[in-house]
């Protein structure tokens, strides 16, 4: 196979010419001069010269022999050639990569899973780690959170050996892109002058798939790799060669605002990443109580199919709703949870800027029949109990309890109730602001826009629309995916939002190129003014209404369409979003305490009963929130509140943690494939389906002889040393 030496270091190897020179010099150094006492010596010294010129050879050649060595020891010469390699070191640094993500755990009838057979191969690759020869190994979890199990160099064998045996298969996914580079330090760190990477992987194709942002570190880590001197890469693949598995992709409620004894439907979505159509029974459950099976539901090869449930909610509180389908050979993401709240009632504050006697003139009195047509009535359908305030109450009026706050043509808000609402929708809360003449449009401008960053969602430019109320621009352009105008999307609700129209509004430019800014509706004027535009500010959000809520500035309140607009605007900012209270696994849990909700001290129960607890660390002046980072395990997370009093606990509320749906897919990428899309990357791969009695043989063939030539060298020395005093003696 050759070998491999450093040429710098030959240059040194000359120097063993030195003592041979040396000899030549003093040789012609001499000159013959005739002395009659010389020649009785002359006679004896022919008699010895054979022996002397022996003598003088061997410490010739010792002396060159111990530079010749010395220098090929510090050159380090590596050979390859198998005759050679068993007089050689070993010094290797093997590095072990095992993929702990959930798709590792595919089910295989009589057969080790892919998990399984990656911890029984890399066992056997610790046995040929030979630390008596300079031999090191570190240890790395791939997932999407790559973890270096034992990340320095180590000669401990005995501990990699009890820390893979430990190893449990995780509920993550896989990240290339996140580990390689891990990977890749390690090897450009190590000081062995051979290095062995080894992936224990299942070769799934979304591993290697990423995206083109991402593409980039996982290539340059890649090529680290392989260009580092001595390396060489491994990818031991366990995977299967089938495909088939069905997951639930995503679980969801279609009401944006969940009543207590109101009907609510739920979509569960199922994916099937296998070829062939599959049919499949889908059950819900709520707290653990199972609700409905779906008999008889199909989805497609490689598509989805939808089923949805309807329930009901007797108890106000949070819940926990769950999907589960059959068991298939990958059972993770056969389950999925969402943590839901059902509410009794939402309690909506309402600032009237310009109260009156007279409801005609009152700004606030359309917005408050429809949102709750009858206040004072027992048997009310709605779900809304608003409370209206005059602007002088305003200021005074705590606002933390609300589920939504309202500002109808408010003149202005100052600053330290600017400070109480930016932390109010900084948590979750809804803000919803209507215009008109009293607004001071500077005060708002540099309170509540400040530049960007404030509630509005926009600037407020000048007064633009017909002062004469002859002429009026109707709402255009509605953005009926948005879950704020999803209702109007259904053909019989779509042409009810042409009709709402308005003779006045404030002129506003939004910057749609800020992902939290939203344009929902525009005017039909010959500039597409913005009517409704959403911000979403921390974890809640503001909608701002270009126009009057009353007749002041519009004539949208004749209209049927009027009361469902400002219902499903104030059921979408009073919902509080989902998105926080189920989360993915790996991600942080985080909740936001209301001022009746603190204490001191809260617990947090994982899905395995484990109790963690938590204390509430402060955010701004008036907020607190909880944290919880370790949602390693998949499940339902309940956050309770132990009492003072009687020391029991109380149910807070629920959080979900579920798996990543596109882990399922087990799709593989083949070795063609990697080669084409890394070109750079050069590796071997070793297939191994979880056959038993398969091996895997990865010991270097090459060694260094620089030991050998060093101990050689000292020999030498030794040697010149004590048969240059015998052969002087002798003289």
């Amino acid at each position: 196979m050759g070998s491999f030496i450093n040429p710098a270091m030959l240059w040194f190897g000359l120097a063993g010419a030195v003592p041979i020179i040396i000899h030549i010099l003093n040789r012609q150094r001499y000159r013959r001069v005739p002395w009659a006492a010389m020649e009785f010596l002359l006679r004896a010294l022919k008699k010895n010269k054979k022996r002397l010129l022996l003598e003088d050879l061997i410490i010739l050649a010792l002396r060159v022999a111990l530079l010749v060595l010395l220098a090929g020891a510090l050159a380090q010469p590596l050979w390859n050639r198998p005759a050679l390699a068993a007089l050689t070191s070993s010094d290797t640094y093997y590095v072990l990569v095992l993929d702990h993500s959930y798709s590792m755990g595919y089910e295989r009838p009589g057969r080790r899973t892919p998990f399984e057979q990656a911890k029984a191969l890399a066992t056997q690759v610790l046995g040929q780690v030979e630390i008596a020869q300079g031999d090191k190994l570190s240890l790395v979890l791939l997932s999407d959170a790559p973890t270096a199990l034992m990340a320095e160099p180590s000669i401990q064998t005995d501990l990699a050996r009890k820390r893979i045996a430990e190893l449990t298969l995780s509920d993550r996914g896989t990240s290339m892109e996140r580990t390689v580079p891990l990977v890749a330090d390690l090897v450009e760190k190590s000081t062995q002058v051979r290095k062995r990477v080894i992936f224990f992987t299942d070769l799934q194709r979304g591993a290697w798939n990423v995206e083109e942002s991402e593409r980039t570190a996982l290539k340059d880590g890649l090529e680290r790799i392989s260009s580092t001197p001595g390396a060489s890469v491994f990818i031991m693949d366990v995977g299967t060669g089938e495909r088939r598995n069905l997951a639930i992709e995503r679980l969801s409620s279609t009401s944006k605002v969940i009543g207590v004894d109101k009907p609510v439907t739920f979509a569960v979505q199922v994916r099937n990443f296998g070829d062939e159509e599959a049919g499949v029974a889908v059950t819900l459950f709520v707290d653990n109580a199972r609700q409905e099976t779906s008999q008889g539901f199909s989805v497609p090869g490689r598509n989805v199919a939808v089923t949805t449930f309807s329930v009901q909610f007797h108890e106000a509180g949070p819940h926990v709703v769950t999907a589960e389908i059959d068991a298939d050979p990958l059972t993770p993401d056969n389950k999925r949870s969402l943590a839901v709240e059902a509410h009794a009632s939402l309690k909506v504050l309402l600032a009237n800027g310009e109260p009156s006697a007279e409801t005609y003139q009152d700004e606030a009195i359309y917005l408050r029949l429809a949102l709750n047509p009858f206040q004072d009535d027992l048997g009310r359908d709605s779900i809304f109990v608003v409370d209206t305030v005059s602007p002088v109450s305003f200021p005074e009026t705590p606002i933390k309890k609300y589920d939504l706050v309202i500002l109808a043509n408010l003149e202005m808000v100052y600053e330290e109730k600017v400070a109480e609402l930016e932390q109010y929708v900084k948590s979750g809360g809804g803000l919803m602001i209507w215009l008109g003449d009293k607004v001071s449009q500077s005060g708002y401008n540099e309170l509540l826009w400040k530049g960007g960053e404030g509630l509005l969602p926009c600037e407020l430019g000048e007064i633009a629309g017909d002062r004469s109320h002859q002429q009026l621009v109707r709402l255009d352009k509605p953005e009926l995916g948005h879950a704020a105008l999803s209702f109007f999307a259904d053909l019989l609700a779509r042409p009810l939002l042409p009709k709402l129209s308005a003779y006045e509004y404030y002129r506003m430019t939004a910057d749609e190129s800020r992902p939290e800014v939203k344009v929902l509706a525009r005017f039909s004027d010959p500039a597409g003014s913005p009517a409704l535009v959403e911000r979403r500010f921390g974890r809640g959000k503001v909608i701002l209404v270009a126009t009057s809520a009353d007749y002041e500035w519009t004539d949208m309140l004749k209209e049927p369409g009027y009361l469902i607009l400002v219902d499903q605007l104030a059921q979408y900012l009073a919902s509080q979003p989902q998105a926080y209270k189920n989360v993915l696994v790996g991600e942080p849990i985080e909740y936001f305490l209301r001022i009746e909700e603190y204490a001191k001290l809260f617990h947090l129960v994982t899905p395995h009963q484990g109790i963690t607890s938590l204390a509430p660390a402060k955010v701004g002046e008036r907020g607190f929130f909880l944290s919880y980072r370790n949602t390693e395990d998949s499940g339902a997370y309940v956050m309770e509140r132990p009492s003072e009093e009687n020391g029991k606990t109380e149910l807070l509320t629920y959080f979900t943690v579920n798996v990543d749906p596109q882990e399922g897919d087990v799709a593989r990428v083949s070795e063609e494939e990697l080669r084409q899309r890394f070109p750079g990357f050069k590796f071997a791969i070793q297939s191994d389906q979880g056959r038993p009695g398969e091996t895997v043989d990865i010991r270097p063939q090459a060694g260094r002889l620089w030991r050998f030539l060093a101990y050689a060298a000292c020999a030498a020395a030794v040697a010149e040393m004590l048969l240059a005093a015998y052969f002087g003696r002798r003289k």
